[in-house]
């Protein structure tokens, strides 16, 4: 199971906004925290309408909604034991090159939250759209005790 979510550009929230999905958060599965997903108020493609550092914010709030669904979801993050999995999506013009710099924002932020031996090597993949013309994506599998 997976944990997508897309950014709230703009805002940092407490709590994942639900308002353009039918996804809820279900019950982890053999250890692994499963997913939900969000619709970003940016639309476009990296490298026409958007340039390399809207993308790294962006990734960046979606990174903290993973965060946010994850601890109101698990009642606290000290329950993750890993990032299990960490993929990006970034819809991009063909000839956008900066997927990894967008990307590296979500890395950084697990990297700092849960530390260097517990964080996953990126996946990132430059797409030609995204639902819901999303300039971003991010996927991630958390590992959780119990």
């Amino acid at each position: 199971m997976q944990f997508t979510h897309s950014c709230e550009q703009g805002s940092q929230r407490e709590q994942a906004d639900n308002r353009s999905t039918n996804y809820s958060l279900p019950a982890g599965t053999n250890g692994m925290l499963p997913a939900i997903g969000h619709a970003s108020k940016l639309v476009g493609r990296f490298g026409k309408e958007l340039d390399a550092n809207a993308g790294t914010e962006a990734v960046r709030i979606a990174a903290l909604n993973v965060l946010s669904a994850a601890r109101h979801k698990l009642g606290s993050l000290d329950k993750v034991t890993q990032v299990v999995r960490l993929c990006v999506y970034i819809a991009t013009a063909g000839d956008f090159f900066d997927q990894p710099k967008v990307a590296d924002a979500a890395s950084e932020l697990f990297r700092d939250v849960f530390g260097e031996d517990n964080a996953s090597v990126p996946m990132v993949l430059g797409v030609a759209s995204l639902p819901l013309g999303m300039p971003e994506a991010v996927e991630v599998i958390l590992g959780v005790e119990g």
